[in-house]
């Protein structure tokens, strides 16, 4: 992990148990799980676009800091598949699983909750490997999420989601000079503690 995303996770922690001190504070943690549609594009313009699908997990503990208002960690696990035929857009196929954390902002209402995260750390790693045999992965992703929680029971929500991640594409470990961005439509589930 580099010194500025080290950094960075350790001032939120800081953050995190500096605000835990406060009157009315209180600590809470979210497990949600989600499937979802999307695509993968990457800055490459000769290299097609594709479709996507999702299965996922994620973990946000929290601590209130008013009393509508959270600070939290943002966590996530991933299984992306490429529905699009490989055979029609020159044998690519850019499915992958992977994690993305960073840090979230929380708004718990009565009816809802709205969660908005930026992943600054994670990883990708492709299913498949290039067409001469070298390992691709996706790194340094930076990303929004924004999550809609509509309370349905007491500690259950149905969760509306997007997530707009780009990453830099690693072949064998070495950067290249593409990118690529997953844009991904959620609907999913969690649970509230």
């Amino acid at each position: 992990m580099k010194k500025a995303h080290c950094f960075t996770v350790c001032l939120i922690a800081l953050l995190l148990f500096s605000f835990s001190g406060l009157r009315n504070a209180q600590a809470a943690v979210s497990l949600g799980a989600f499937g979802s549609w999307g695509s993968l594009k990457d800055s490459n313009a000769s290299i097609p676009s594709v479709r996507s699908s999702t299965a996922g997990a994620y973990l946000l503990p929290s601590v209130s800091i008013f009393p509508l208002l959270s600070l939290g960690l943002y966590g996530e696990y991933h299984l992306v598949g490429q529905l699009t035929d490989p055979a029609s857009v020159n044998s690519n196929n850019k499915a992958f699983s992977g994690y993305l954390a960073g840090g979230a902002l929380v708004i718990d209402g009565i009816l809802f909750r709205l969660t908005g995260a930026y992943s600054f750390q994670g990883k990708g790693v492709l299913k498949n490997k290039t067409s001469s045999g070298l390992e691709s992965t996706m790194e340094k992703p930076k990303g929004i999420h924004v999550i809609l929680g509509i309370k349905v029971f007491p500690l259950v929500s149905l969760d509306f989601g997007y997530a707009d991640v780009k990453y830099d594409l690693l072949v064998n470990g070495v950067t290249t000079a593409q990118t690529r961005e997953w844009k991904d439509y959620r609907l999913g589930a969690s649970l509230h503690f």
